[in-house]
């Protein structure tokens, strides 16, 4: 969590500074974060028996050749201000 969070490198100054991380690193870890030993499953899905999302994936769309590239279906967003807790989220 320390290193996920960069605490180490990047302290907070202040008390809510650090329950702000601390919570964001949390909702991360647990509803976003694929685990290897979930076998790709969140903890989120695990503990609420929900299907894991990435059984549910597609493959992503391809260009062919002389075809113009298709329009992405999803856009990488952060839950934080650093940029260090990416999520996928849908195109509008």
């Amino acid at each position: 969590m320390k290193e996920l969070l960069c605490l180490r490198a990047f302290p907070p100054l202040f008390r809510q500074d650090l329950e702000r991380r601390l919570q964001l690193g949390l909702r991360y870890y647990a509803f976003f974060k694929p685990h290897q030993g979930l076998h790709g499953a969140t903890p989120a899905e695990i503990y609420f028996g929900v299907e894991p999302s990435h059984l549910r994936a597609v493959p992503p769309p391809r260009a062919r050749l002389g075809e113009g590239r298709p329009d992405p279906l999803f856009l990488i967003d952060f839950l934080d201000n650093e940029r260090r807790l990416p999520v996928l989220v849908k195109a509008a």
